[in-house]
């Protein structure tokens, strides 16, 4: 592959990798609102309320680890996998990127920095973050509804919008999980190019990536144009809606336009950059 070749896929996996992943996890909703339902379907009621009762609260305090087992027994363990292990080929592009461009030896540390963000990916992924954010809020609801002896049908609806979303409003899950991964692979391709670049030279950057339906005008304006790194180091004295607060000088690199930004710095040869194309917003 050409420069440019290698750089588009760079870009455009920092969108289709976590998205990819990201479909995998909303066809799981289906089945955890299945399995919940056979669950609530075991309360005892009091006509069209729930009877409040100690087998009531003993078979709600089943939720967070009936839904847990149900999703890590489906694909989205296998999706999970082979999500953080992008992780690998992504790092792969980025040290082509700069091998086509630069002087560059790959170094220990670089995979080092790989594993390091797997594993904290996985930190959030996992059934413990899972259980933790997205189904316990849950049975703590059943729990208030059965204490407070409310109407069976509103409950299971309220279930349902938050389990398989609603108008305009994404599934509890695929939410948290869209906002980690598209993050974390963002974060991670980000610092390790920063990282490498610790050891070459690097002039001028950049700033590419895809575009989604709520792309920020920051990146807008910016997408597609070259700046060195002192002109990238002062955005972090703007404002900007979604920047991330933990944004300075020494983090812009990481956080570019803030959370759920796709863009990317790419390093770019001094020789084989338009100088019109240089500086073109700030």
């Amino acid at each position: 592959m050409t420069l440019e070749q290698i750089i588009k896929k760079k870009v455009d996996s920092l969108e289709t990798i976590p998205d990819a992943f990201i479909k995998v996890v909303d066809k799981q909703n289906e089945g955890l609102f299945n399995a919940l339902l056979k669950l609530l379907d075991k309360l005892e009621k009091d006509g069209d309320n729930i009877a409040v009762n100690s087998k009531n609260t003993a078979i709600i305090e089943q939720v967070t680890n009936l839904l847990n087992e149900v999703l890590f027994e489906s694909d989205y363990v296998e999706g999970l996998k082979s999500f953080v292990g992008s992780f690998e080929t992504q790092a792969g592009m980025i040290n082509d990127i700069f091998d086509e461009q630069f002087e560059f030896v790959e170094k220990d540390i670089y995979k080092g920095l790989v594993k390091q963000s797997q594993k904290s990916t996985l930190q959030f992924l996992d059934d413990d973050a899972i259980g933790q954010a997205v189904f316990e809020p849950l049975q703590k609801n059943l729990i208030t509804n059965v204490y407070s002896g409310g109407k069976y049908s509103e409950m299971v609806k309220s279930m349902k919008e938050y389990i398989l979303g609603a108008d305009g409003v994404d599934p509890k899950l695929t939410s948290y999980v869209k906002r980690y991964a598209r993050d974390s692979i963002a974060i991670f391709d980000n610092t390790y190019t920063q990282l490498v670049a610790q050891d070459v030279d690097i002039e001028l950057w950049e700033y590419s990536g895809g575009t989604l339906k709520d792309t920020r005008e920051f990146c807008l304006e910016r997408h597609g144009n070259v700046y060195t790194t002192e002109e990238i180091e002062s955005w972090a004295n703007k404002d900007w809606q979604g920047k991330n607060p933990a944004t300075d000088a020494a983090t812009i690199f990481a956080y570019r336009g803030g959370y759920n930004c796709i863009h990317s710095f790419i390093p770019r040869d001094p020789n084989f950059v338009d100088k019109e194309e240089i500086n073109k917003y700030n």
